[in-house]
């Protein structure tokens, strides 16, 4: 038999074949510790209110693999009393934050962009908590991405203007929640799915695009420095109208 040496009346294995045998184990071995050693990145998504702050916690597996969704760590909604002081509500918004910063060890924050629209007293309020976020992370040197809402809805509806029901079943579809999530709660989920959607779309480019990757490189890159200068557009438009709310209020 090939392989295989006699020795008496038994066919033992020769050295060959038990070398062959001995790195194919070796080889098997490789792969195994290769998949176990896959890295994750955790996201914390947050939608920032003093009254109610939504977080979401996702896990992805780098690099992805094809199809392969987002682990839903935990969600929720943070509240605080209007009974107390802004400065009390903050302290207590930062000590439940900084649990589930300590809880879950984000390696990325995700951050809702604060909006100034005609209530300019609560979008300063709601900055200041998006202060004490981004020192929480900061104190970690965790980084922070932040975006748009008409980004955050393009990025998990397809569409800039959805309303915050179908973000919510949306969400709830798309990472199999067995329970339709709080708005707030939801809100925060779509920030982290829109910062884990930005970060592989390049990746996911390249995995299914085989002719031209470089052009598609420059493409992606090129639709990419669009969007964001739109978005910076439109914030500045934003700041310049509610600095003249508030010169106006001044007056």
């Amino acid at each position: 038999m090939e392989g295989f040496a006699a020795r008496g009346s038994c066919a033992l294995p020769s050295q060959e074949f038990l070398g062959f045998l001995t790195r194919l184990a070796r080889m098997f071995d490789s792969v195994s510790s290769a998949k176990n050693l896959r890295e994750y990145e955790t996201v914390l998504g947050i939608d920032p209110g003093l009254t109610r702050c939504g977080w979401g916690v996702l896990r992805v597996a780098q690099p992805a693999s094809s199809g392969e969704k987002p682990e839903v760590l935990g969600y929720g909604t943070l509240g605080s009393s209007r009974n107390l002081s802004r400065a009390a509500r903050l302290l207590t918004l930062h000590d439940a934050l900084q649990e589930i910063f300590l809880k879950y060890q984000p390696s990325g924050l995700a951050l809702e962009e604060v909006l100034f629209n005609a209530n300019v007293s609560t979008a300063m309020t709601t900055a200041q908590l998006t202060g004490v976020v981004q020192l929480l992370a900061a104190q970690r040197s965790i980084p922070v991405s932040v975006y748009t809402p008409t980004r955050v809805k393009s990025s998990v509806t397809g569409f800039g203007a959805a309303g915050k029901e179908q973000v919510r079943q949306t969400v709830r579809r798309f990472l199999d929640l067995s329970q339709l999530p709080q708005v707030d709660a939801a809100d925060a989920l779509a920030v982290a799915i829109c910062h884990v959607f930005s970060g592989g779309m390049r990746r996911s480019l390249a995995a299914t695009v085989g002719e031209n990757p470089a052009g598609v490189r420059r493409g992606f890159d090129a639709a990419v420095a669009a969007a964001i200068a739109q978005d910076d557009k439109a914030r500045d438009i934003r700041r310049a109208k509610a600095l003249g709310r508030v010169r106006a209020e001044e007056k």
